[in-house]
């Protein structure tokens, strides 16, 4: 199950003792941490450790995190990937329309609060976890609909069959052999056509649309989990 595993975040900033802190908070929170410094090693190691949530700091080294950011969310393999912008210096709202608008999920501003930064991270994970799900979803979707298509194009040519043998079983100039061959046949068809309908009636449920045991829709937020940390950040 997805959710059993826990979520894995990327961080993205030049700032050693800013990384340092943001690794031993988030690891604090039960996520999986990995540390970048440079732009130029963002897509690597996403491609590495496959992160569930990324907080890139809008000021590297090499180059922009707004290109980082940009650059990612053009890509089919990232562009729903949640990114958390970061930034000491770019502080006004028209930064934060422009980092959004460049296909960041969030923006917040350092210094920033324990407790603001783990909640917007959890916001974020939680996101991911409903995309992950939603895909796996349209995923079965796709599978049960091919397989009840194959159901549905099997069933003429069994039923067929099954009258066929039927008429065959009827005829009284059979030897014991032949007999017997048909009605193993018969039985063989028989079993082929209870698959067959068993298909079509999985196809049937399956593609209902998904509720949860408790009857809520996928598209309900789970609550968050764990208590808000209250220290101040970096």
């Amino acid at each position: 199950m997805i959710d059993s595993n826990p979520a894995s975040i990327l961080v993205v900033d030049d700032d050693v003792p800013i990384t340092m802190f943001l690794d031993e908070l988030l690891s604090d929170e039960g996520y999986n941490v990995h540390i970048a410094h440079r732009g130029g090693d963002v897509i690597a190691q996403v491609g590495r450790h496959a992160p569930d949530v990324v907080l890139l700091d809008v000021n590297l080294p090499d180059m922009s995190g707004y290109d980082v950011c940009r650059h990612l969310a053009v890509s089919r393999q990232t562009g729903d990937l949640p990114i958390l912008l970061m930034s000491g210096i770019d502080r006004g709202p028209d930064a934060m329309a422009h980092g959004l608008n460049l296909g960041g999920f969030d923006f917040i501003v350092k210094p920033f609060h324990n407790d603001e930064l783990i909640a917007r991270v959890r916001v974020l994970v939680r996101l991911r976890r409903l995309q992950q799900r939603l895909v796996e979803q349209e995923r079965m979707r796709v599978m049960v609909e091919t397989a009840g298509a194959m159901c549905h194009e099997l069933g003429q040519p069994l039923s067929a069959a099954t009258g066929l043998v039927q008429l065959m079983l009827a005829e009284e100039a059979l030897s014991p052999t032949q007999l017997a061959d048909l009605q193993s046949l018969n039985e063989a068809l028989q079993r082929m056509i209870e698959i067959v309908r068993n298909g079509q009636s999985v196809q049937h449920y399956a593609t209902k649309p998904y509720l949860s045991e408790t009857g809520t829709n996928i598209l309900d937020l789970e609550r968050a989990q764990g208590p808000a940390r209250s220290a101040s950040g970096a």
